[in-house]
């Protein structure tokens, strides 16, 4: 039975320190690559634009809202506002595009099979599945694919940082382990990856997509 990824450890009594050590490592990967979504809700709206880049949409988004705001009462904040603004500019480059919330997803996929094919030795998915297409606030859209495979540890290190890598705004949203081969230290590993697509590919509020 597939275990959450905070609960592997529990079964891999038989690996060794490196394997541990391989896995501690792959822990710090995911909460990297996943840490823009908790910055989303929580981040401060304090400017800082020398690090604007490096700030996930929806907290650069929110940021400008806060600097319009106090641009309208603070011409001295016009400045940082455009400098945000650019930014965002900048980063929404990285979005997935395509003519379709469907022909996004599927290039997401492509995406990450191409990442798990480029590994060495290449990794194949066993299984996919497209997930749900949905709307990131009212500025971004979001598609989810799922890949299931099977790899040792350190591949799968090595596979969540080169995803984390991509020029594309793509994220990983979940990892499911569970041990395949004690013998061999491989594990059967269940993926789900997002990415972030223009807000006028995702479904409206009431289910349905845009004509």
């Amino acid at each position: 039975m597939s275990r959450p990824i905070n609960g592997a450890s529990a079964s891999g009594g038989g690996l060794s320190s490196r394997d541990r050590r391989a896995l501690a490592l792959l822990l710090l990967v995911l909460l990297a690559t996943t840490a823009w979504y908790f910055l989303a809700e929580d981040a401060a709206l304090a400017p800082a634009p020398e690090t604007a880049l490096a700030l996930p949409l929806p907290v650069m988004e929110k940021r400008l809202v806060t600097l319009r705001q106090q641009a309208a009462l603070n011409p001295s904040k016009e400045g940082v506002r455009e400098v945000l603004l650019q930014a965002v500019e900048e980063r929404e480059q990285k979005l997935l595009r395509a003519d379709t919330a469907q022909q996004v997803q599927a290039q997401l996929l492509a995406k990450v099979r191409g990442v798990m094919e480029a590994q060495d030795p290449p990794l194949r998915a066993t299984q996919s599945e497209l997930g749900a297409i949905s709307r990131l606030g009212d500025e971004y859209g979001e598609v989810a694919v799922t890949v299931g495979f099977n790899c040792a540890i350190e591949q799968m290190v090595n596979l969540l940082a080169d995803l984390s890598a991509l020029e594309e705004l793509i994220a990983t949203r979940q990892i499911n382990v569970a041990m395949a081969d004690r013998a061999k230290k491989t594990l059967n590993v269940r993926l789900t990856v997002t990415g972030l697509m223009p807000v006028e590919l995702a479904p409206e509020a009431n289910g349905g997509f845009r004509p």
